[in-house]
């Protein structure tokens, strides 16, 4: 699961600015963009360094998750879409490469299908990322502009109108909450898989110390 959230948040990151700037006549920002989320991907790793000497190892996935949540939310503030994407892509390039050696160890999965059962989920998770987006862009353009093609036109036709702006800026919003709640859910699912597993090891033990009073 964390890895189709991974895969999602990644194709959000490359291709929300595709559709927006494009659709708001601003293109040329597309390289400083895509600057941004490569630099992302290489701060990661001193990040990476840092971040592990705060948590436990168990928990680093975990708190990348959460780090990747907030700092998306920096993309929605005036003025902040390039330092929030900057955070966002460093966190989830961290998160990923963990999930990436979770794969390369578990012992559940052939060790020559490991890379492919990774690579499928993480393609699942940006083709169910490009539909939420496209989805999301066709609802808010019909409750802003009456319009449900309007926001696909502005992107496709490079229609570009005022009503792009708003078009896109209220789907940002709605694919980084969902992303955001997605990633929570994910987390709390983990947790109580987590908490499970911890039982089911303890009841074991738990009925070897009781006596046998049948003697």
């Amino acid at each position: 699961m964390r890895t189709l959230w991974y895969g999602a948040v990644t194709n959000i990151l490359y291709v929300f600015p595709l559709f927006y700037f494009t659709s708001v006549g601003s293109a040329s920002v597309l390289g400083i963009v895509y600057f941004v989320i490569s630099a992302g991907t290489v701060v990661a790793t001193p990040m990476s360094a840092g971040l592990r000497r705060l948590v436990p190892q168990e928990r680093y996935e975990e708190l990348c998750i959460v780090c990747a949540s907030l700092t998306s939310v920096l993309m929605l503030l005036p003025g902040m879409y390039m330092a929030g994407t900057l955070l966002t892509s460093a966190f989830v390039t961290m998160g990923n490469t963990e999930s990436f050696r979770s794969y390369l160890s578990d012992q559940k999965i052939a060790r020559e299908e490991r890379r492919l059962v990774r690579a499928k989920f993480s393609s699942l998770g940006s083709v169910i990322e490009q539909l939420q987006l496209l989805l999301v862009v066709i609802l808010c353009s019909s409750r802003l502009t009456g319009n449900a093609g309007s926001g696909i036109a502005g992107y496709a036709l490079r229609e570009v109108g005022a009503w792009n702006e708003p078009v896109y800026r209220q789907t940002l919003f709605a694919c980084v909450a969902l992303n955001g709640l997605a990633g929570l859910l994910i987390l709390a699912q983990g947790r109580i898989a987590e908490s499970r597993r911890t039982q089911a090891d303890q009841s074991p033990a738990d009925a070897s110390a009781v006596p046998d009073r049948s003697a």
